[in-house]
């Protein structure tokens, strides 16, 4: 019972997109500097005042600077390609608020959507730790630099020489390295938010230089895995988690000794024994001498590409000698015989509609993670009288025992999820996913589909 009185209450320090409601995601935070960093992502980019921005907390006068917007560049063919896995999971029109559409080729549009992640590190080249920064870019995915956290600049060749490549997911430093996984890829044809070009992790001791390298061989090997979509330091290793839609995630980790690419040794596969519904890692996090691996569905409730679920989410746990638990989720039996969640919690946290952990973040000795949580499009489909749900923050101090800290979005069903989370000195820090465009769109039959716009921010003490 002491856990429950130590649960912070929270206070919403950004609303509205932060003055911008076309500003739909908080991707990801950084302190760098002593400093919040934020990194906001727009559903809808066609013009200057929809671009994507990265902001600055100012805590002594409680307000939002931006430090860099995108810079302005000409509409290419690829700005207007249609987003498959909105097209797919809701139609050709639904489909057209991911787009950079509505200007013609010669126009300007913002050069990114978003900027995906965040990290301070210090390499060769730095002559003190900098923040660098990855964008999501329909002309190819950069890397942005910072050493003084108000001037940032693109440093190496877009999609390291792979113009496909749409963004690079969780920046990652392990033993005095950088780590990035693609994210995404755009064509002339289509956009795909999820799936990569090619399973890949790059690594390099130098991002100022802009030189990366392969630390693994494409999918570890395995060509059904279509994406490398998280990587965690953890317990002195190295993790990745995949995507894979053919048998489910697999984990693989390394000590990433000598020149890359690196031996790598799986640890989990076939999604933890239940195969496509554990479709993809999500999110991991190092708690208490264990790895914490949280999984699910990257969509809209499925994966509708791959015409996989509905399913709720899991949570697993790995320990350093590759055992793994069952943390919440369904029983099973698996290689390592039968597992039984050690919460006494079902899949989604009992929730179906919790389909992702899309983050996991340890801040003053608890472990917290943030869901995906999809009620509000299924209560519009239903014609369910109110539209209700909306994402959940849960807590955990022994990773065994959870308690809810936060649910239906804090009260707007259209804040979906949690993506990103950060310890800072001011309390932990919750960044939004907000899809009020899209609910409203979907349930344009109704008069009960007006959410609050744009993403929030909350601060936790």
């Amino acid at each position: 019972m002491d856990a429950l009185f130590e649960i912070p209450s929270f206070d919403v320090i950004g609303a509205d997109g932060l003055g911008r409601q076309s500003a739909t995601t908080a991707h990801a935070m950084a302190v760098f500097k002593g400093q919040l960093y934020l990194a906001t992502g727009s559903a809808v980019a066609r013009n200057a005042r929809q671009a994507p921005r990265i902001m600055r907390y100012d805590a002594a006068g409680q307000r939002w600077v931006e430090v860099y917007g995108s810079p302005m560049v000409a509409a290419c063919a690829r700005a207007a390609v249609p987003d498959r896995q909105l097209a797919a999971a809701l139609g050709e029109t639904l489909s057209a608020p991911g787009r950079n559409a509505g200007s013609g080729l010669g126009s300007e549009v913002p050069r990114d959507t978003g900027y995906a992640s965040m990290v301070v590190f210090q390499g060769a080249s730095d002559p003190e730790p900098a923040l660098y920064v990855s964008t999501m870019s329909r002309g190819g995915a950069l890397i942005l630099r910072s050493t003084d956290g108000a001037t940032f600049e693109p440093v190496g060749e877009p999609g390291f020489g792979s113009p496909e490549i749409f963004s690079f997911r969780t920046l990652t430093a392990y033993k005095g390295r950088l780590y990035a996984v693609p994210a995404g890829t755009v064509t002339d044809e289509y956009l795909d938010r999820f799936v990569a070009p090619a399973a890949d992790v790059y690594v390099t001791d130098d991002p100022a230089g802009g030189v990366w390298r392969k630390a693994a061989e494409p999918g570890f090997g395995d060509p059904l895995n279509l994406s490398v979509n998280t990587l965690c330091a953890a317990n002195g290793r190295l993790y990745a988690g995949t995507h894979n839609p053919a048998l489910g995630f697999q984990v693989w980790t390394t000590e990433a000794t000598g020149e890359a690419p690196f031996t790598w040794t799986r640890v989990i596969d076939e999604g933890a024994s239940r195969f496509q519904r554990n479709l993809v890692v999500t999110a991991m996090a190092e708690f208490d001498g264990a790895l914490y691996v949280g999984g699910g569905l990257n969509g809209p409730g499925t994966d509708p590409v791959h015409d996989i679920g509905p399913a709720a989410c899991e949570l697993i746990r790995v320990w350093p000698d590759g055992r793994w638990d069952l943390v919440v989720g369904e029983p099973r039996f698996s290689p390592q015989g039968l597992k039984v969640p050690a919460s006494m919690t079902g899949p989604g946290f009992d929730d179906f509609f919790n389909a992702a952990i899309v983050s996991l973040c340890v801040h003053e000795g608890a472990l917290y993670l943030g869901t995906h949580q999809w009620e509000a499009f299924q209560a519009i489909e239903n014609g369910a009288g109110e539209v209700v749900g909306g994402a959940q923050l849960w807590r955990s101090v022994d990773g065994e025992t959870w308690e809810i800290v936060l649910e239906d979005g804090n009260g707007n069903p259209a804040d979906v999820a949690y993506p990103a989370l950060a310890s800072t000195p001011f309390g932990l820090a919750v960044g939004t996913q907000n899809q009020s465009l899209l609910l409203r769109l979907a349930g344009r039959d109704r008069k009960d589909t007006t959410f609050p716009a744009g993403l929030s921010v909350l601060i936790g003490v």
